[in-house]
């Protein structure tokens, strides 16, 4: 992620980092890819927060969608079982993941399923993608960053841990 055309945030806590988001660049949609919290940070609201920034990052740019995916290797997910090819609407509608399982992470975030790739990892182990529409974007993102990151600076989150 430290290409042109991509961002990354990293949270440093204590000289390690606890914390790191990375985000493609397209003109109108972005792509956050990859996102990585310590296992010790999860729960937190670290990962949010990452995710609510590279979100005003991307509403800043003139964004209209902010796009994120994982996949479903383990079988955690009811996609799995299915054959995406004979129905992918009905597999969609009736999408349900284990507790834990990234897509949950993501639909918490305010994220909406917006597609399935059948075999993309492997036969029967779907990719699950999630969008943002700007409409969404916009209520969190119309003054300064949620989460009061400048560009050279830590999240404010790490900085309260640190004082801790």
């Amino acid at each position: 992620s430290l290409l042109p055309g991509r961002r990354s945030r990293v949270t440093i806590d204590n000289g390690r980092a606890i914390g790191w988001i990375g985000a493609i660049e397209d003109d109108d949609v972005w792509e956050i890819h990859p996102i990585a919290v310590a296992p010790a940070m999860q729960r937190s609201g670290l990962g949010r927060a990452l995710v609510a920034d590279i979100e005003w990052l991307a509403r800043s740019a003139g964004a209209v969608a902010v796009w994120a995916g994982t996949s479903d290797e383990t079988h955690a997910t009811n996609l799995s079982s299915v054959d995406l090819y004979a129905d992918p609407v009905t597999a969609m509608a009736n999408f349900s993941a284990v507790e834990g399982h990234p897509a949950r992470f993501w639909q918490k975030a305010g994220f909406t399923l917006v597609g399935v790739r059948a075999g993309r990892v492997g036969f029967l182990a779907s990719s699950i993608e999630g969008s943002k529409a700007r409409r969404r974007l916009k209520r969190r993102c119309q003054q300064e960053s949620p989460t009061g990151l400048r560009r050279s600076g830590p999240l404010p989150y790490a900085q309260r841990q640190a004082r801790r």
